[in-house]
């Protein structure tokens, strides 16, 4: 069977002599894995570069073989180690926690979202990475709720999520046992709001809780996330 498709590239890894194991997520046939042979003229790729590719193999069970064609680098010059360890972010995620060969367009899309703004302001970049962590859980089918409390209905003075359920509560139900819940940072309610370095520090917490809480992985294990969580901590912009 053969595959032609479009997809972000996550990684690859060394695969006997002169051969490496593609990881790509595409953007009809989801994670999909490929072996390439590496020649002098094989097309270098780095995490993220948006690729055309076909895949071949007797079934999706096998590992198969991959030939692809860049069509989009991410790469560029003037990438600050942020943007670097933000692209390495999405890769491990993907890498750890999709499944092979399931479509997820609305990830698909959110990467390319998040992708086209890598040349802005890194301000706004670590945000909307932020927002893309938990529209990820959302798409998995575990979305947290920040516009209503899940008790009484109302939109207003939403202040906290409870770590056992994901569902967010206003102040008047959650003031009693604040100390057991999270505090919700209110750029999630409103992006447009003014984002200190802890609203940051404590989002990234909440969508990694709830990233380990429902995928049941270690979210210590995610090394670009935790060099992304030192680098923000360092930041003086913020």
């Amino acid at each position: 069977m053969k595959i032609n498709d479009l997809g972000f590239f996550l990684g690859s890894k060394t695969y006997l002599e002169n051969m490496k194991i593609l990881t790509v997520f595409s953007l009809n046939n989801g994670v999909i894995r490929g072996i390439i042979r590496i020649r002098k003229n094989t097309n270098l790729v780095v995490i993220l570069d948006k690729i055309k590719f076909e895949w071949s193999s007797k079934s999706k069970d096998n590992l198969g073989y991959i030939n692809f064609e860049a069509i989009h680098p991410s790469y560029k010059q003037t990438d600050s180690f942020l943007i670097s360890l933000i692209k390495g972010c999405v890769s491990e995620i993907c890498h750890r926690f999709l499944p092979g060969w399931e479509k997820n367009s609305e990830i698909f899309n959110n990467i390319c979202s998040l992708s086209s703004i890598f040349g802005s302001n890194e301000i706004i970049i670590i945000k909307e990475y932020i927002l893309w962590e938990f529209n990820f859980l959302k798409n998995m089918g575990y979305q947290i709720d920040f516009s209503r409390c899940s008790i009484t209905g109302i939109k207003e003075n939403i202040d906290f999520i409870s770590p056992k359920t994901g569902n967010a509560v206003c102040y008047s139900i959650g003031k009693n046992y604040e100390s057991k819940l999270f505090k919700v940072p209110k750029f999630l309610q409103d992006t447009n709001l003014k984002i200190s370095k802890e609203e940051y520090l404590s989002a990234l917490n909440i969508s990694g809780f709830f990233m380990q809480k429902f995928l049941e992985q270690n979210i210590n294990k995610l090394i670009f996330r935790k060099q992304l969580l030192k680098k923000i901590r360092n930041l003086k912009f913020l």
